[in-house]
């Protein structure tokens, strides 16, 4: 038995705002606030020291834009620019420079509007780590290493 196109409309439109309603109850229900990620047990059976985190590229700021990981994680993260600009992802190296030899880069180095890339990093020893697109200095962000179990 066939429903009817206005009761298929009717159940597609609240289907559709019962979904937008519960994304926004998903981005708003952090205590720190949408923009910070803590990764360091989040998404990763006890003791595995791979993760992979999912950041977001828009035209003037990262989402989110602050991590917390664990010494020795290798985290991968999925980089996905959302903006029309070219963006990319550095994180500085132990010299807390950037634009040096010993900084990480998204792979691509430059990546498109609508384009994905990666960033695949090992958390170093506990501090702060400065992240930033090249293409926009403006657009940067923190990763807190915090001391962990390393695995052998």
């Amino acid at each position: 038995m066939a429903l009817p196109a206005r009761t298929l409309r009717r159940l597609l439109i609240s289907a559709t705002v019962l979904a937008a309603a519960g994304l926004l109850a998903m981005a708003c229900g952090s205590e720190e606030g949408a923009l910070t990620r803590d990764a360091s047990t989040a998404g990763t059976p006890e003791g595995e020291s791979a993760i992979t985190l999912e950041v977001t590229l828009l035209d003037s700021y990262f989402q989110p834009n602050q991590f917390r990981v664990k010494t020795g994680q290798t985290v991968t993260f999925v980089i996905t620019n959302q903006g029309k600009a070219t963006h990319n992802m550095r994180i500085a190296g132990p010299d807390g420079q950037g634009m040096t030899a010993d900084d990480a880069v998204s792979e691509p180095e430059l990546i498109n509007g609508g384009e994905s890339g990666v960033l695949i990093w090992t958390a170093p020893q506990p501090g702060t780590y400065a992240f930033r697109c090249d293409v926009h200095p403006d657009s940067q962000g923190t990763i807190i290493v915090e001391q962990g179990e390393r695995l052998s």
